[in-house]
C-alpha cells in the first residue's frame, strides 16, 4: 500500500508544526524520515494516524483519502504505529492495536494475536522476550516494551507501519539483529513503512530511501 502526505500544514497551539509537507512512501518501501529532535518527525506520524488534524493538505492510503477517518478507522485500514513512548494516546486509542493489552502477560499479548503456542514462543525468542513472558508489560523496561510493541505490530502484518524510533532503548547488537528480521518480515508481507531516525546512519541497511526533515519541512 502506498502512503502519500500531500501539501500538509499543521498548527499546534500557536506554532506552525508542519509546513507544506509532501511525503510519499511507495508500496513495499521502507522510507527513512531523518532529522533532529523537534523537527516534526513524530508529529508527522501522529498526524498520519489521525491524532492531529492538518490545517491544509490531504493524506492518502493508495487512492483513499483518510482526512475524515478517525484513528481507529485508519488502523482498521491497515495503518499501524510503533510509538517511541507507549504511554501516549494510542495505548487506549484502539485496544486491539495498542502497544500492549493491560491485564495480560507478555505471552498472552502475543498469543491472543497468533493463537499458536509454538509460534508465539518463537516470536518471543526472536525478540528476546522469552524470559519475561509471564510478566505484565507494564513491569518491563522501556527497551523490552519497545520490543513487545514492535513484535505485536509486525504480527498484525500491517499494510503500512509507522516506526517512531522503535530501537531507541535497545542495545546495538539487538537492534542490528531485529532490523534484519523486521526487514525480511516486511519484504515477505509487502508491508510499507516510515521509519524515523535522528541521523542518516541509523537507517543504513534498513531503509530503501531516506528523506531529510528540518523545521517541519522536507529538505530538498
Amino acid at each position: 500500500m502506498r502512503l502519500l502526505l500531500e501539501n500538509i500544514s499543521l498548527r499546534l497551539d500557536d506554532t506552525e508544526a508542519l509546513s507544506d509537507l509532501t511525503l510519499e512512501a511507495n508500496d513495499g518501501e521502507i522510507l527513512g524520515l531523518v532529522g533532529p529532535n523537534g523537527c516534526g518527525k513524530t508529529t508527522t506520524l501522529l498526524m498520519t494516524l489521525g491524532a492531529y488534524r492538518q490545517k491544509n493538505g490531504h493524506i492518502y492510503l493508495d487512492d483513499t483519502c483518510t482526512d475524515r477517518l478517525r484513528p481507529h478507522e485508519r488502523m482498521d485500514s491497515g495503518l499501524l504505529l510503533v510509538p517511541q513512548y507507549l504511554h501516549q494516546f494510542w495505548i487506549t486509542c484502539h485496544q486491539r492495536f495498542c502497544g500492549f493489552s493491560p491485564g495480560m502477560t507478555v505471552f498472552e499479548n502475543v498469543h491472543s494475536i497468533l493463537g499458536s503456542n509454538p509460534e508465539t514462543s518463537e516470536w518471543l525468542k526472536t525478540f528476546g522476550l522469552e524470559e519475561v513472558k509471564q510478566k505484565e508489560p507494564a513491569t518491563l523496561s522501556w527497551g523490552q516494551q519497545q520490543r513487545l510493541a514492535l513484535l505485536r505490530m509486525c504480527v498484525f502484518k500491517p499494510k503500512i507501519l509507522l516506526l517512531d524510533e522503535p530501537f531507541g532503548a535497545i542495545d546495538g547488537q539487538t537492534e542490528k539483529r531485529l532490523k534484519i528480521f523486521v526487514r525480511q518480515h516486511f519484504t515477505r508481507n509487502r508491508s510499507t513503512a516510515v521509519y524515523t531516525a535522528l541521523k542518516p546512519g541509523g537507517t543504513e541497511g534498513f531503509c530503501d530511501r531516506v528523506v531529510l526533515m528540518e523545521n517541519g519541512k522536507i529538505k530538498t
